[in-house]
């Protein structure tokens, strides 16, 4: 089985609604193939980040990540970065429904990021 096949389906599989423990383990796996700019999980032109953003809003609405500070601040750094791109960033966030939306707007106030939601 290849790596190119995995990936993407590990992806699918997410996100992880129950078991905080499992989550902070496979958030923090995917936040480091992000921040490798892994091409498999990033998708073909970025493709994938509005299933990434969608994934981590949900992770804040559930509060999956937020009892483990190192994980949730690597998953806000991430979204600061897609932040940067206001294109991105508003077509990341049409994936959204109004709970996740709302989630990622107070995870991202809280981190003293200045945003439009």
């Amino acid at each position: 089985v290849s790596y190119e096949s995995i990936l993407p389906l590990f992806l699918s599989w997410l996100p992880i609604v129950e078991d905080r423990e499992e989550a902070v383990i496979v958030y923090s796996y995917l936040c480091e193939l992000i921040e490798r700019n892994n091409e498999f999980i990033l998708g073909l032109n970025n493709s994938n980040l509005p299933r990434i953003v969608a994934i981590f809003a949900e992770s804040f609405r559930l509060e999956t990540t937020s009892e483990d500070l190192q994980c949730h601040s690597r998953i806000l750094t991430i979204l600061q970065h897609i932040h940067t791109s206001p294109q991105v960033w508003d077509l990341c966030l049409q994936f959204l429904n109004q709970e996740q939306r709302q989630a990622l707007s107070d995870a991202l106030t809280n981190s003293d990021l200045t945003n439009n939601f």
